[in-house]
């Protein structure tokens, strides 16, 4: 039980804590130095405000997702559509309204339980299992707060536990599962003619009126990509590091300083033997189990075997497999009771019976790791790391903050800021909204390389945060802007859409007076002699038949049968082709299926029902709030 605890929250959480994780680490410090947001939202909830840096840190969290997804194929700018500004900032409200509801409705996680989970998370761990000393460090290096961290999580865990439980009240009967795997069987009898697009197109033609008019009604189809080309300063955090240098005097101050960073505590082993006691016990069962964790003490001193007794007898399932063993664990980790027990007990003795939230134990612990002050030459290294990192963090942000200065002070020209902080003024190719290589892929550049002070004002941009390590300071060299392609150049692509789209209207023409005939019952045999078509059946055809476009199977299993005589219908195809079909014969069979597959259907089933009640329980609670989106904000 204890082990069950320590190693699982529930086993639910475990997805919002891993993708906890991936957006905290993916995302290592930017929310601090995000600016200009402070005061501006981009969404309200009855009055509460969803700030434009809460937005920013989610924007930036998108844009890592999609670059860890598409790799090399991510283009800069590609998040800028209005639809997935707008999708962003629906999410942010409804992660607002699912935390609240959760916290109303009851859902908690314990301080306890919060920790237990924090110490089986794979990044925290030490050689000996969780490492506190590491914990902080990876937070604190990254920028995250262990506060704000931890609430984040607990507030992950709880609205996942919302959505569990709904996924887990959707039950699907067995006789469901029998109807669909009944309809996935089914199979049908049919009759189809197909005529290929390609077949009309030499039936069309497209006069140069026609393109002339087209270019004319749809010239912003037809423009060339409006372009800039910049030059740029940049100061880099690293290159203020390597002026750093520090001696032993500091580095002995240092340790002397973080002595505490340095000292791993004493973490011990131990082994249970554990009889539970439920939450509602009387008073007669407490006494019971006192009675039995009595007499297997006794045991032990007549010189039992831990392990075996723990085997036979632990109600503790996860470690009476392994005799009772719960492996190393620190201060913090176990329940209180318990704790006090084991930091208390000599090594390799059985305590006295130990009454806990979960119930008796008896403990032995098997193993003391003692506290342990790192010497000074086995952490040189990183408090020197740390410290000219400090000091780098220190210089390179006051460099930053007089280059703004010196840039808005003095906004027609870079030079003045490059002798003050002897740069290099870099130049860049021309590169577009959507970006370029290297600097001028970076969506913060591209905003403000294409914003009105830099682009129409020709002044400095303000200054650029990358991330933690890199400021930057633009201003625009070459500007061209979109311009419509002269018709000689685009004309061939006009003629081909023009064409593509008359043969369409034909195929579709001609496939529909086809129907209407058929409809009328009469014989469309003369109307197909100028085309090479003819009718096709199928015996038996599946759901999944390979061969036969899925829209048109699709349809097919939608339409009602009727054998004599037949009833026709038409479409369309994504290709431009057209098909003319018919259902002639119904097969009614259930799909076989062994109870494992019954089984995975019904929780498939289950899980859909699951996401449709999350759905609406989403719309529920939009309904009864106010919400407002500011658009110009985003």
């Amino acid at each position: 039980m204890l082990v069950d605890i320590r190693r699982n929250l529930h086993k639910v959480a475990a997805g919002a804590i891993v993708g906890l994780l991936v957006l905290a680490f993916a995302s290592w410090g930017i929310g601090d130095y995000i600016t200009g947001f402070s005061q501006i939202s981009v969404a309200s909830i009855d009055g509460k405000n969803i700030t434009g840096q809460a937005y920013a840190r989610a924007r930036q969290l998108q844009e890592q997702r999609y670059r860890n997804q598409l790799g090399d194929n991510y283009q800069a700018g590609m998040l800028d559509q209005p639809m997935l500004k707008m999708a962003l900032v629906q999410e942010l409200i409804n992660e607002y309204l699912r935390v609240t509801d959760a916290k109303k409705s009851g859902y908690r996680i314990s301080p306890e339980e919060l920790t237990r989970t924090i110490t089986d998370i794979e990044v925290f761990q030490g050689p000996n299992g969780f490492d506190r000393q590491q914990y902080k460090d990876l937070l604190r290096r990254q920028g995250l707060s262990i506060g704000g961290f931890e609430r984040d999580l607990a507030e992950s865990i709880v609205t996942d536990q919302v959505r569990t439980g709904l996924s887990t009240s959707s039950i699907v009967p067995p006789s469901e599962v029998a109807q669909l795997l009944k309809l996935q069987g089914q199979q049908r009898d049919v009759r189809f003619l197909l005529l290929p697009n390609d077949t009309f197109a030499n039936q069309v033609e497209v006069d140069d009126q026609a393109i002339e008019t087209f270019y004319d009604e749809h010239i912003d189809q037809f423009q060339t990509t409006e372009q800039v080309s910049i030059q740029f300063l940049e100061l880099v955090l690293d290159d203020f590091a390597a002026e750093i240098n520090i001696d032993d005097q500091i580095l002995e101050r240092l340790y002397s300083e973080q002595e505490s960073e340095f000292l791993t505590p004493e973490k011990r082993r131990a082994s249970h033997l554990l009889i539970a006691i439920p939450d509602d016990a009387d008073d007669a069962t407490v006494n019971a189990a006192l009675v039995k964790i009595t007499i297997l003490k006794e045991q032990l001193d007549d010189g039992a075997s831990f392990s075996e007794l723990a085997k036979l007898n632990s109600e503790d399932l996860g470690s009476a497999l392994k005799g009772g063993d719960l492996g190393l664990f620190g201060h913090g980790i176990m329940d209180p009771a318990f704790e006090t027990a084991a930091f208390s007990q000599p090594l390799n003795d059985v305590s006295e019976p130990v009454r806990s939230a979960f119930g008796y134990h008896l403990i032995k612990v098997t193993e003391i790791e003692a506290k342990r002050l790192q010497p000074l030459s086995e952490v040189k290294e990183e408090i020197s790391l740390r410290y000219r990192r400090e000091q780098a963090e220190s210089a390179f942000f006051t460099a930053t903050e007089a280059l703004q200065d010196i840039v808005y002070e003095q906004p027609d020209s870079l030079q003045p800021a490059a002798d003050e902080f002897d740069l290099v003024i870099q130049q860049s190719e021309l590169f577009p909204r959507s970006g370029g290589t290297g600097i001028t892929a970076t969506n913060e550049v591209i905003e403000q390389a294409f914003s009105n002070d830099v682009l129409q004002e020709g002044q400095n941009s303000s200054v650029i945060n990358i991330g933690n390590s890199r400021s930057v300071v633009l201003r625009i060299t070459e500007h061209q802007p979109a311009a419509a392609k002269p018709l000689t150049e685009v004309a061939a692509s006009i003629r081909e859409i023009l064409l593509a789209q008359a043969t369409s209207e034909a195929v579709k023409t001609r496939g529909a007076g086809l129907v209407e005939t058929l409809a009328q019952g009469e014989s469309v045999a003369d109307d197909l002699t100028d085309l090479s078509v003819q009718w096709q059946d199928r015996t038996a055809l599946s759901r999944n038949q390979p061969g036969l476009p899925a829209p048109m199977v699709a349809e097919l299993f939608r339409m009602p049968v009727s054998e004599s005589p037949p009833t026709y219908q038409g479409m369309a195809l994504d290709n431009g082709d057209y098909v003319v079909f018919a259902v002639t014969k119904l097969y009614d069979e259930s799909l076989p299926a062994t109870d494992d597959e019954r089984l995975q259907l019904q929780l498939n089933l289950e899980r859909l029902r699951g996401d449709i009640a999350f759905i609406g329980y989403l719309k529920n609670l939009r309904e009864s709030v106010d919400i407002k989106i500011y658009p110009e904000n985003i």
